[in-house]
């Protein structure tokens, strides 16, 4: 039995990318929804172009918290169960179209699919590195599935038992330049530090001095980065400095957290520690006197 499919892409100024996303999956989906975040180039434009020759392209708009929150918002809005969820800056394969289709229509109490993504970095397609690996769930039943509430890689919560894995895979350009890629990991560095706090992990020096080393001799030696020549020398370099942000940022937050605390506690003493007004009743008699009681000018 044929499912019908709604692509989800949440975007934000991708007037680069969004056109041949959207391209990629017309043949695969019966609606495409575009959750926009404030985009301030022509991406929207785009999209509007696209409306008049494709059927069922949408357009919704919300302010961006992060990628759990921003997908948990639009997740309900499909107007399909099934949901391809697709970043801008991915593309869905031919072959990977007539597999979802194919899986779809035999789908056996599976609520989720894990798809294989062919990752370009800087033009070069990256086979380890510690990316050979790397399947996220992107179909998903719009029933049973939600993201969790992390603030950056975002988990997608599913039943044990009860996820999938595609064969093929989705093409994903990951970044186009140096300078994006830089930019990215300072961002996804202060959310991964608000999710290190909320975790309730204590912050140290030594986490920023050894996370950024193992990180680095983890990608480049134990994830086989050393097989990707240069560009496997320079991910590994990006992902020692990705940790070094994410730790380093942490430290500052929760030290900032500590500082502002202490702060509170002194000035709250300050202010215990003052006498009380003449005509005011001491602390014990205030305690004796029923609840209604007022200040005095009120008796």
């Amino acid at each position: 039995m044929h499912q019908k499919v709604t692509v989800l892409i949440p975007c934000k100024n991708e007037a680069d990318n969004i056109f041949d996303c959207i391209q990629s999956v017309v043949d695969l989906a019966d609606e495409i929804l575009i959750a926009d975040s404030g985009s301030t180039d022509t991406t929207l434009q785009i999209v509007g172009q696209l409306q008049s020759q494709i059927g069922g392209l949408r357009v919704i708009q919300r302010e961006y918290v992060n990628p759990s929150d921003f997908k948990n918002w639009a997740i309900p809005q499909a107007r399909n169960r099934w949901i391809l969820a697709l970043d801008a800056d991915e593309r869905a394969t031919e072959s990977l179209v007539q597999e979802i289709r194919e899986t779809l229509e035999s789908n056996l109490g599976i609520h989720a699919y894990c798809i294989p993504r062919k990752n370009i970095f800087l033009g070069q397609q990256i086979c380890y590195s510690g990316w050979q690996n790397d399947a996220p769930i992107r179909l998903l039943d719009r029933d049973h599935c939600r993201y969790d509430k992390r603030q950056v890689h975002e988990h997608l919560c599913v039943a044990p038992g009860k996820t999938g894995r595609m064969t093929e895979a989705i093409l994903h350009n990951t970044c186009s330049t140096l300078q994006e890629a830089l930019e990215k990991n300072i961002r996804y560095g202060s959310l991964g530090a608000d999710d290190l706090i909320q975790s309730g992990k204590r912050a140290n020096m030594f986490s920023i001095l050894a996370r950024p080393i193992f990180r680095f001799l983890r990608h480049f030696i134990w994830k086989q980065g050393f097989r990707d020549g240069s560009m496997g020398l320079l991910l590994a370099c990006l992902a020692a400095q990705g940790a070094f942000v994410k730790y380093a940022m942490f430290w500052m937050k929760r030290k900032k957290l500590v500082t502002d605390s202490l702060g509170k506690t002194d000035h709250a003493s300050v202010a215990d520690s003052q006498p009380c007004p003449a005509d005011m009743p001491a602390l014990n008699q205030c305690e004796a006197l029923p609840t209604s009681c007022g200040s005095p000018t009120e008796a």
